[in-house]
Formats: C-alpha cells, structure tokens, sequence
C-alpha cells in the first residue's frame, strides 16, 4: 500500500526530509548516518531515531508513522533497516548491503524469540510481491564487493535494476557514503522535483 505523503508546500520551497533505518543493534549517530547527514547540502533534514525494534512489524509500523509525521521524502537503510524498508511501498529508498532474509541470518548471530523469526519467514515470503513499476524505479541497492556478513546483490537484481557496487565491507567507509549514496540522493531529489 502506498504511503500517503500530504506535502504543505512544494517540495522546492522547503527541506528534504531523510529518514535513516539502521541495521541490526545500529544507534543514533552511527558512522554511516552521520556521514550522510554531513555531506548532505543544508536543504536535507535528516531523521535518525535512536531505535527500531528487531520486530518486524513494530519496526514496519515505526517506520510508516515517522513517514507520515515526519513527511518523509526519502528512506534509506543499512543491513537489517532495509528488510524494513523493503515492506514500504511509494516512497524513494537506497538500501545499503540490504538483509534480505533476517529468519535465515539472524539466529546466526542472536537468540531471537522463534515467534520473531516466523514473523520474519512470512515478511521474507511477500517481500518481493506486488512491486509496482514505480516501487522499483524508486529503489536502490548498493552493494559493498567486500561484505563480510552477506551479500544479496544476486537476489535482489532479480526484483530492482538499480544497483550499484562499490569496494568495501558491510559497514561503509565515509569515503563511500560521498561517492556512492550522496549522489543517489540528489538523483532521487531531482526526480521529486522535477515530478
């Protein structure tokens, strides 16, 4: 379902509203956000809550409310925030080293409650369901060639043609967040408005 975005003004008479997802035991001010709040023109605002629960869907329903309230532009992700960002639908996201299948990667490293992995496993089944030609338009993956972790650049090539690699690990050096996700960026922002 697509968010509803009611916009008081033109988007070219006002600020750009950013909404950083962080990946899993991510914080406020991590390295990746504040590098792209930093090399962001002065026309961004930039929102990066402290917290997103590992539910899935208190994380989907945090996310949708900071959308609207917020009146969110653009989404953009790391890791696990991704998988999150992946439920939106009708807004622009840039998805860095997306985590894809958290039911299969998670239990790997935490012990999560099973009724959380099963939530997970049945998000993971309609992820990739009903993308409208304009959802994959607006979403981005961007993909380090050195993640330690996982890579889903495979599977996700199947579903969205906007992807991008760049030499790195899974978390992004600030060198890479100028060179690879600041320009999706401004693109995405030209889009808006010029639409």
């Amino acid at each position: 379902m697509a968010i509803d975005k009611i916009k008081e003004m033109p988007i070219k008479n006002r600020l750009i509203q950013i909404l950083y997802i962080h990946g899993y035991i991510g914080e406020k001010n991590s390295q990746t956000a504040n590098a792209i709040a930093n090399a962001l023109p002065k026309n961004y605002c930039f929102f990066e809550p402290s917290y997103f629960p590992i539910n899935p869907d208190e994380a989907l329903e945090m996310a949708k409310n900071i959308i609207q309230t917020e009146e969110i532009d653009i989404v953009i992700t790391a890791s696990l925030g991704a998988f999150t960002a992946l439920q939106l639908r009708g807004i622009p996201k840039i998805l860095i080293n997306p985590y894809l299948y958290p039911s299969k990667e998670l239990p790997k490293r935490i012990d999560v409650p099973e009724r959380i992995l099963l939530r997970f496993a049945e998000l993971e089944k309609q992820t990739f369901e009903n993308i409208s030609d304009e959802d994959k338009l607006q979403t981005f993956g961007v993909f380090s060639t050195g993640d330690e972790l996982f890579s889903y650049k495979e599977e996700f090539s199947k579903h969205y043609s906007n992807i991008q690699t760049m030499e790195d690990t899974h978390r992004i050096s600030v060198e890479n967040v100028e060179k690879a996700i600041v320009p999706i960026v401004q693109d995405i922002t030209n889009t808006i408005i010029n639409n």
